[in-house]
């Protein structure tokens, strides 16, 4: 993505060509769907989504709620979430027709994932220490505590469990999707990303301030905390496949990408530090 060009890359898969598309100010998150060959992407400066059809190469620009930042589809129902910082709402969009709806949510919405089994949607109130739950109706049925300034959520579908990162309070909040019961789970210092890997039930967190990522049983809940990776770091992906984990570091305006096994949760093969503080 560039954000100063307003352009986003598409590269293709089988030839490696690369096409520039161009999308609106200051995007910053984007999604696919590969049943519908569609992208969608956040522009939080001009309050839009663009969709670029990959059938036809062509693109259109949906109006969305203010300062829209994070983005989550549900592929089987072909709906698009947006959160809308500004607007404390989530703008829905049926990506079958391009209409749109809105519900509306807690404060300052920051991240949304959803469940594609039973199609609920969680998003972090950065703001209000919250998780509002979007039923498939885009009627919010309940609003959960978080930790403290609660940044990043995922889902796994498998278990039906909720992890929220709570960057201000260093825990993962841990929600049942069954009834929104929680328990709360301690982290390294400033986790920011989290991701999950259904297929070992395990949970992995980024922490921004501690040389560390920490590891979460989803069967017990229970944490281990290590990595030796230094500070900085942001966002956290996971690759099943190669039982791997990416890292975004940035710190004193230089950026790197750290990498762990995630079998034994320790970098290949660059990063050093203290561990975890």
């Amino acid at each position: 993505m560039d954000g100063v060009n307003r352009m986003m890359s598409v590269l293709d898969g089988v030839t490696l060509a690369i096409t520039q598309v161009p999308v609106g100010n200051a995007p910053v998150a984007v999604v696919a769907n590969p049943y519908t060959n569609k992208v969608y992407v956040a522009n939080s400066s001009d309050n839009t989504v663009t969709m670029f059809d990959g059938n036809t190469a062509t693109t259109s620009t949906l109006n969305v709620g203010g300062e829209p930042l994070a983005l989550a589809i549900d592929l089987d129902r072909n709906k698009i979430y947006v959160a809308d910082f500004a607007s404390n709402a989530v703008t829905i969009i049926d990506g079958r027709t391009n209409t749109t709806s809105t519900a509306t949510v807690g404060l300052h919405p920051y991240s949304v994932a959803v469940n594609r089994t039973t199609h609920k949607v969680y998003v972090v109130n950065r703001d209000a220490n919250t998780v509002s739950v979007i039923d498939s109706t885009g009627t919010v049925v309940d609003t959960v505590a978080a930790g403290s300034t609660p940044r990043n959520v995922r889902v796994n579908p498998v278990t039906n469990r909720i992890y929220v990162a709570n960057l201000g309070s260093n825990s993962v909040t841990v929600m049942n999707g069954a009834d929104d019961s929680t328990v709360t789970v301690p982290t390294g210092g400033n986790p920011n990303g989290v991701v999950v890997d259904q297929f070992r039930n395990l949970i992995y967190v980024s922490n921004g301030n501690g040389n560390c990522i920490t590891a979460i049983d989803g069967n017990t809940n229970q944490s281990t905390t290590t990595g030796n990776i230094g500070n900085g770091v942001n966002d956290i992906a996971l690759d099943s496949l190669t039982n791997r984990s990416y890292l975004t570091k940035q710190l004193a305006g230089a950026s790197e990408v750290a990498v762990f096994s995630v079998w034994t949760v320790r970098p290949i093969p660059k990063w050093s530090g203290v561990g975890c503080q």
